[in-house]
Parts: C-alpha cells; structure tokens; sequence
C-alpha cells in the first residue's frame, strides 16, 4: 500500500513534551577586540522541534514506531502543531481569509472578520495558513469592514492566495524528521520503552 503525506501524529499515547525551537538566519560578526558587534539579518527564518514521547509498553510503542518507520527519515513530511495552544487565547474567530494576494513579509492581512471587534486573537496564538504555522506577534483586531493585519513569526515565504483560508483553531505546520537515523526502540529490564526525535519545518 503506497504511503501518502503528510501523515497525522499518533494520539495514543499522547506525547510527553513538545519544544519548539525558532531559528533565524541571522549573521553575527564580533570584533575580538573592541567587541563591537555588526549584525546581518537574512530572510530565513523556521521551525524546530523536539519531541519526547512518554514510557510505553511495546504494544503502544510500535504504534509509533511504525509511524516513524513510514517517514523513512527526512523523506516523509507529517503535520503537527503546539498542543498547549490549540485554542486561541482571544475571542477566536471562523471563517477568516488571507486578504488580497501578493502579500510577502512578517504581516499579513486578514479578511471576513467580524466587524470592529478588539482581540480576535491575541499575541502568542498560531495561525495556520496553507499547511504553514505561524504565531502572532500582535493582536488581532477587526476594522468596520470585517478586516485586519497582524504581524506574523515566521516570515511569509511565498505569497499565500487571495482568500485562502486561515485557520485559528488547532493550527498546525508541515515539518518533517531532521536526521537520517532516528531511534525507533529503546527498552531495559523493565521492558518500558522510551525514545524521541527531532523534527524541523518542512520548506
């Protein structure tokens, strides 16, 4: 049976601990005399991940095991998001849409809003915008016309459609395993086994 990504994390058994890492191409140059320091910005800008799963007997950790089997290193791409922030802090909001097409950078507007209504959503909250994750920068406010912009972490890397969908709830990234050789079993005496993987934001 052919296998189709991207796949959806195991939900049984839950993961112990999701870290999320931001990483920005930024280069920095210090005078090893003076210290002074010139600093260089560049577009790049990603996510990183590291996740733990809990102690498991083998029958749950084959579950898993298979999953990560599937992926076959880098190759497969799997969808994921911040578990401790499926719902948004704010108000919330359904059936919003990216607002005119062409748009690049760390903004975005967004359109069919309700109209004229403080804190949509809140700093911190994540936005899924065509398979791409993003948290916000600022808050989400609504003008009379059912439209707003917020800033956006990380930047716009290609300019999303033109009434494109933007998800609020359960938002989640396109990311795949960062290394070629992944742990897919680790037992002791107790037969518990325990193992994890990295991931990184698939471009």
């Amino acid at each position: 049976m052919t296998i189709s990504y991207p796949l959806e994390l195991p939900t049984t058994p839950a993961v112990r601990r999701i870290n999320l890492f931001s990483a920005s191409n930024v280069a920095v140059n210090r005078s090893p005399y003076t210290f002074a320091t010139q600093v260089q910005s560049f577009p790049g800008q990603l996510w990183q991940a590291e996740i733990v799963l809990p102690p498991m007997e083998q029958a749950d950790a084959e579950l898993w095991t298979t999953w990560l089997l599937k992926l076959n290193g880098p190759q497969g791409t799997f969808r994921m998001g911040d578990p401790m922030s499926k719902t948004p802090r704010g108000i919330g909001v359904s059936g919003a849409t990216v607002d005119g097409a062409g748009q690049s950078g760390q903004s975005l507007a967004i359109a069919d809003l309700p109209t004229s209504v403080a804190g949509l959503l809140l700093a911190g909250d994540y936005i899924e915008v065509e398979s791409r994750l993003y948290k916000l920068l600022s808050d989400l406010d609504s003008d009379g016309s059912g439209e707003g912009t917020v800033d956006i972490w990380p930047r716009l890397r290609s300019s999303p459609a033109d009434g494109a969908q933007v998800i609020t709830s359960n938002a989640k990234g396109l990311f795949r395993l960062a290394e070629t050789v992944n742990e897919v079993f680790g037992a002791d005496e107790t037969k518990i086994i325990e193992f994890g993987f990295t991931a990184v934001e698939a471009l």
